[in-house]
């Protein structure tokens, strides 16, 4: 009998075990082949979809061994690239004449060689680019022989290695796959459905060549949906299970709906009846509207219907390429009575962004509420989740990918409420809050509690910053948001009074290459044609410039005469020279009062981002071009902020300011306690500066950028996606040595240079996102941070 070796690396605590498992799926003799055509020279057909099939019979390969930076910690056996130093090595102990080896998204022209006891013998070449691809060769091996495996042009991560001996190709006759257990599901149906028992102590494989497994989910032996499907999309799924000796594949249908079962319509007696959630009237939306899987209503009144306030506009949990609505014919009638905008039977995701106009008296929410009939009880986006990735019902997973904003809303809008909405890999802002020259002035509005990580630029843009006139905003509440590890600013602009910006941490100042003025890279960027608004109880991190900016839109409004408060908030470990910064040319009325801040470890990096209003570095809060009166007082700020001879500049001080020890914020588990500390997180950039606008004062614009041992750089990783040719998810890299131009991920070195920080050893989920502070703690108790 033909047998079939195959060796495979699996995670399996902190270290990696080897572990051999047999598989066949070529028809010689009594072996089935899946796929794909043979070559007659001796090349090993691909795989497709990943389908595994058992030998009878497989012996162990001892002394397995491998070098190079990032072989040790990788779910497969590694990532080779062409360093000499860069391979994996074992001694067979039985004859082998052929090799294959399943590659990760292998780039035309990947060559991996064969050295056999120390000479070089023969090579196998991948001669397209593909997501993986299963690539062999013929080769003579005795007993005892040592084959150590090298890339030598280009660089690819092998899942496994398949030794075989007695191997004679003939003629191979393509026959179906085999599955051992099939399932089924209708489409348009809820996530987290049950679709019945896996084989006892079978879980799914999760890396890059199982797609399909990224949908569902095991427990306790038994088979879940984690989305609700669409015929039209994908009609099946293959799925691959693992017991740690043996593989299973499974395959689940999607059973077929017509009619307004599976249309864009407004929910009638019988949808209402089918679906628990649902009420008549509500407007169902199930289907892309265009061949690119996205729903695209833009024009005036192109909604498939009207929508009554009180009702729902329900969009089906799924991956969807974009959305994009005019909510001109579906509004809700004030603040207290709104329109909701909702996920349903499952997470709606979208890797081209979310974007509304004409929400008036609309909330947009991911929340599960069984009393509400909002989002799916699968991605609850409440406390437990503890900000964990991909938990809340509205996920604009941009992917790294395109310009688009994560979430926007503009045109005429007002009295809008966005809450349970995860933002991540946004090539400019998260949240984009506005409407250049727009019409009527928002109020009443109320951004609370989602998860905005990883954008280029601005975690929020609240509010217009061109020439008046332009819409002011007034009572809206901006709180229990965390914006982390974004470019720069949390932005609200032209706040006319009643605005409450609070319990919100903020991680920013990433970006050296962002699209604007690298001194825009603040954590809290307000501006104020008025008075009565307040900014309290936030913690800001890592901002490259300031941690607060405050400036005034003088001539905009008749004057309140209310004062605006700026308390109780923590500035920590900032690199840029100042704390706070003040420019009050405004009414020469309205008072700015300051008081309870803390400002610690800021001035990191001044030699890098020195750039902007004061370069002599160490301020805590400077005032210029005061008119308005600046009332400080009870400032505390650390050593750090003692370079410049006053600490607080051309302010009214009242006193009772000092030099202290700032501490450290507690939080529960921010990235997975990995040392977590905001001073050394950048985005990738190849050099310093903004590389599409000039920036006059900006210092070393252009130069390379160098990442030290320790730096830590949230980046994109390729994935294999069910639904996208090219897609990516936001891993964290850590460099481990110093050195500027190696993207991660992408540059066939890069894994001499960074390494991936996961969840914990057994895992390849990113760190979590826990940035609650621990009960008791020092800022906790003084009310700071997110407060759920």
């Amino acid at each position: 009998m033909d047998q079939v070796i195959v060796y495979s690396l699996l995670a399996m605590s902190k270290i990696f075990t080897f572990i051999l498992i047999a598989f066949s799926f070529i028809t010689f003799g009594q072996y089935e082949y899946s796929s794909w055509n043979i070559d007659t020279g001796g090349v090993i057909p691909p795989v497709v979809d990943s389908v595994f099939i058992e030998a009878e019979h497989f012996e162990t390969i001892t002394g397995i061994k491998y070098s190079g930076s990032g072989l040790s910690n990788d779910t497969v056996i590694g990532n080779l690239n062409t360093s000499p130093a860069n391979y994996i090595e074992t001694t067979v102990n039985f004859p082998v004449d052929s090799i294959a080896y399943m590659i990760q998204a292998p780039n035309a022209g990947t060559i991996v060689r064969n050295i056999v006891n120390g000479v070089d013998s023969t090579e196998s070449e991948s001669f397209q680019a593909s997501s993986y691809e299963l690539i062999g060769v013929k080769i003579s091996l005795d007993a005892g022989d040592v084959l150590r495996i090298r890339c030598i042009a280009n660089y690819v991560g092998i899942d496994y290695v398949i030794f075989y001996y007695n191997y004679t190709p003939t003629a191979v006759i393509p026959t179906p796959p085999e599955y051992d257990a099939e399932y089924s599901v209708e489409e348009n149906w809820y996530a987290g459905t049950y679709l019945g028992d896996v084989p006892a102590g079978y879980d799914l494989v999760d890396g890059y060549s199982f797609a399909d497994n990224y949908w569902f989910r095991v427990s306790n032996d038994s088979l879940f949906t984690m989305t609700s499907f669409d015929y039209e999309l994908k009609e099946s799924y293959d799925l691959s299970v693992f017991n740690g000796s043996e593989f299973k594949t499974l395959r689940v249908d999607i059973d077929n709906l017509t009619g307004k079962w599976d249309s864009n319509v407004k929910a009638d007696a019988d949808l209402a009846a089918k679906y628990y959630d649902v009420e008549i009237g509500d407007l169902l939306i199930v289907q892309p509207t265009n061949a690119s899987n996205q729903i695209y209503y833009m024009a005036a009144n192109s909604l498939p219907d009207t929508v009554a306030s009180g009702s729902q506009i329900k969009i089906r949990g799924g991956f969807w390429r974009g959305i994009a609505m005019n909510l001109d014919i579906a509004q809700g009638d004030f603040a207290s009575r709104r329109l909701t905008v909702t996920n349903w039977l499952g997470q709606v995701e979208s890797a081209q962004g979310f974007g509304f106009i004409n929400a008036y008296a609309v909330r947009f929410t991911g929340e599960y509420s069984a009393e509400n009939r909002t989002g799916n009880i699968n991605y609850r986006g409440d406390v437990d989740s503890s900000y964990q990735a991909r938990q809340f019902g509205f996920y604009a997973n941009n992917m790294w990918m395109n310009g688009i904003h994560a979430f926007a809303v503009g045109g005429e809008w007002s009295k809008v409420e966005i809450d349970h909405v995860e933002i991540d890999g946004a090539f400019t802002t998260g949240f984009n809050i506005k409407q250049d020259n727009g019409i009527g002035n928002p109020d009443s509005n109320h951004i609370h509690n989602n998860l905005v990580k990883n954008c280029i630029n601005e975690g929020l843009y609240l509010g217009n910053t061109k020439a008046p006139p332009q819409q002011l905003i007034s009572n809206t509440i901006v709180e229990n948001n965390l914006f982390i590890a974004n470019g720069s600013e949390t932005q609200c602009q032209r706040l006319n009074g009643g605005n409450i910006l609070r319990n919100n941490v903020t991680f920013t100042g990433l970006s050296i290459s962002n699209s604007f003025q690298f001194n825009q890279s603040n954590a809290e960027q307000h501006s104020y044609p008025n008075g009565g608004n307040t900014s309290e109880n936030n913690i800001a991190m890592g901002f490259a410039e300031l941690g607060l900016f405050l400036y005034f839109n003088a001539g905009e409004a008749p004057v309140n005469g209310d004062t605006n408060y700026v308390r109780n908030n923590l500035y920590w470990k900032g690199r840029g020279h100042s704390g706070a910064y003040i420019h009050s040319s405004g009414d020469s009325i309205t008072p700015i009062k300051i008081s309870d801040l803390y400002f610690g470890e800021i001035g990191y990096d001044l030699d890098s981002f020195k750039v902007g209003f004061d370069t002599t570095g160490g301020v805590a809060i400077y005032s210029a071009n005061t008119i308005n009166p600046i009332i400080v007082e009870r400032m505390t700020f650390d050593k750090t902020l003692q370079s410049s001879a006053n600490t607080i500049e051309n302010v009214t001080v009242i006193g009772g300011s000092r030099v202290d020890t700032i501490s450290s914020p507690n939080f529960i588990n921010a990235f997975g306690n990995h040392e977590f500390d905001p001073h050394r997180f950048y985005h990738w950039t190849a050099i310093k500066g903004p590389q599409s606008h000039n920036c006059e004062g900006c210092y070393y614009d252009g130069d390379p950028m160098y990442f030290r041992v320790g730096d830590v750089v949230p980046y994109r990783q390729l994935i294999n996606h069910s639904h996208l040719d090219s897609a990516y998810r936001t891993v964290v890299y850590k460099c481990t040595t110093k050195h500027h131009g190696v993207e991660p991920g992408a540059d066939e070195y890069w894994q001499d240079y960074w390494n991936i920080l996961y969840y914990g050893p057994d895992s390849d989920v990113n760190p979590p996102y826990d940035f609650r502070l621990v009960e008791g703690t020092d800022y906790e108790v003084k009310g700071m941070g997110l407060n759920m």
